[in-house]
């Protein structure tokens, strides 16, 4: 301490804000409590698939527990991570000044274009999910003991296709009452899609076959957040005045065309590359992977370009913009 300087503590904190945050943040806290209770009832049923199977006597049932469905959602969220994460933090700043000024009619058109942003470059990966999903599930999990059970992760991987479509809808109308630090009502809308998750969790693995555990549980997550996509859509457009509906129907049915037709294109570029290259090693697995990859990919932004899907575009744009200022800059 230097001297001449004192330090004293104070307590006057009224009027910094602090009371404001800790309501906010309280709710936040609640929200992540009701995930975990729905995060746990999964967790025990998907561990009684594997537990019904160890002690069932029926040879021919192999339990698709736990590891399953946590192998399968870590992998699916792989593009979640990346590329939703990213355009919802880039997001944020904007949307936070929009509600900030009381635009909401602003606020509603960024998380509708962001929305759509996602969208055009989610879609193509989702639709190829399925598709590339017995050669995922083989380069990743056919070794060790994995080797002979490594096909009980391509179902519950492609399903997971369908629900991170609605999990991407729900996580970025999230953004926009985060912005609005409506933190109460994104409880309330959580609330119903952790009832959702445990309800329909426990109504379609009652009585089965436990080899169907992490298909029944995946099927049950895309319920809950199909009910918290169209709960929160809902909320926040009353709230902003419109989300761009129309606008949004008209970009789903051509991005819903092109995905259709692209991963088409795709399912056959698999039939052909299996059929003229066959086999199970890594090599040869990762070619499948990177042929099907190609023909998805190049068929998709050839036909949003005839198309004229401009989000696809303008993704395209930023991303070759901001490469071309780093080489610059290099």
């Amino acid at each position: 301490m230097m001297p001449g300087i004192t330090v004293r503590p104070r307590f006057d904190f009224r009027g910094s804000g602090l009371g404001h945050t800790f309501r906010l943040g309280l709710w936040t806290v609640l929200f992540v409590v009701v995930n975990q209770v729905a995060y746990t009832v999964v967790v025990k049923l998907a561990s009684s698939g594997t537990v019904r199977d160890a002690t069932s006597c029926l040879t021919s049932s192999q339990g698709t527990g736990y590891t399953v469905y946590s192998g399968a959602f870590l992998l699916a969220m792989v593009p979640h991570a990346i590329i939703t994460v990213s355009l919802a933090t880039a997001v944020l700043p904007r949307l936070s000044a929009h509600a900030a000024d009381g635009d909401h009619r602003a606020l509603g058109e960024s998380v509708s274009g962001t929305l759509r942003s996602t969208y055009a470059v989610v879609l193509p990966i989702l639709a190829l999910l399925p598709v590339v999903a017995p050669d995922l599930a083989s380069i990743v999990w056919r070794y060790g003991a994995a080797s002979q059970t490594y096909t009980h992760f391509v179902t519950p991987l492609s399903l997971f296709a369908i629900a991170l479509f609605f999990f991407t809808t729900h996580y970025l109308m999230l953004r926009g009452f985060y912005a609005l630090e409506q933190t109460r009502r994104v409880f309330h809308i959580q609330c119903a899609v952790a009832a959702t998750n445990v309800v329909a969790a426990i109504a379609l693995t009652r009585g089965i076959d436990p080899s169907q555990t992490a298909s029944r549980l995946v099927i049950a997550y895309a319920l809950s957040y199909a009910v918290g996509a169209t709960l929160s859509f809902r909320r926040l457009s009353a709230e902003v005045g419109g989300l761009g509906g129309a606008r949004l129907v008209r970009f789903g049915l051509r991005i819903g065309l092109v995905v259709a037709v692209s991963a088409g294109l795709a399912w056959l570029a698999r039939l052909g590359i299996h059929r003229l290259l066959d086999g199970t090693d890594k090599l040869t697995v990762l070619v499948h992977l990177g042929v099907i990859g190609l023909v998805g990919g190049a068929s998709y932004l050839v036909l949003a370009r005839l198309v004229r899907l401009e989000e696809v575009t303008e993704v395209i744009g930023a991303l070759t913009g901001r490469l071309a200022r780093r080489s610059a800059v290099r």
